[in-house]
């Protein structure tokens, strides 16, 4: 947790700040060769929240309580609004982020203290590389990773620099939003996977009005 100086009160002494900013950061990748159905023993389940990331933010709680303001910056992923083929775990490690911050957001509001879920699109690092989880693969699944291979490979990734100032202005923003792309790439991908589930529940309303 840092506190970090708004730049619209940079004629303030020195030590004087207003922004208190609690920042998670994002895991390596997770990918698997199986279904998540199909346990790899070998390798460590990656379903979970990080457990960095609910001490950080529950060492945090209290200062930023008493302080009546702050600001939770929790990185997830646009993997935390859409789902990917081989990267079932990693989802689901996302989407949990994503549920349990949506809460707290509502929970500290009323105290003064702001939630942001940091959506990044793909970027130019190591996520996927040898920092990254591997799971044993079946080859059953080669044609799935093929295409996800395909795919990652057609798309320019984004400069991870750029980011630091992106995250700068937002935290010194009065009202932050809840969530935050960061980059293009997420808003065509998650409108699409928005529309879908849309058109899906619609379109099997009448069955779910006999439940």
């Amino acid at each position: 947790m840092v506190t970090v100086p708004d730049s619209r009160e940079a004629s303030q002494p020195a030590g004087c700040f207003r922004r208190t900013l609690s920042a998670n950061a994002a895991e390596p990748g997770q990918l698997t060769g199986r279904p998540h159905g199909e346990r790899d023993c070998s390798a460590p389940s990656p379903v979970r929240i990080g457990p960095g990331r609910s001490l950080v933010t529950q060492a945090a709680l209290p200062f930023l309580r008493a302080r009546g303001s702050g600001h939770i910056v929790q990185v997830s992923s646009i993997g935390g609004l859409a789902a990917f083929p081989t990267l079932g775990l990693y989802n689901a490690s996302k989407w949990a982020l994503e549920g349990m911050s949506e809460a707290l957001a509502q929970e500290v509001a009323p105290l003064g203290i702001h939630v942001t879920i940091v959506e990044p699109g793909p970027f130019g690092t190591d996520w996927s590389g040898s920092s990254a989880v591997h799971t044993e693969p079946i080859a059953a699944y080669e044609p799935v990773r093929e295409a996800r291979r395909a795919g990652a490979t057609a798309r320019a990734p984004q400069d991870p620099q750029a980011t630091a100032d992106v995250i700068l202005e937002l935290v010194d923003t009065d009202e932050p939003p809840l969530r935050l792309f960061l980059g293009t790439y997420p808003y065509p991908v998650v409108e699409a996977a928005y529309k879908q589930r849309l058109d899906i529940w619609n379109a099997w309303r009448p069955l779910a009005a006999k439940a």
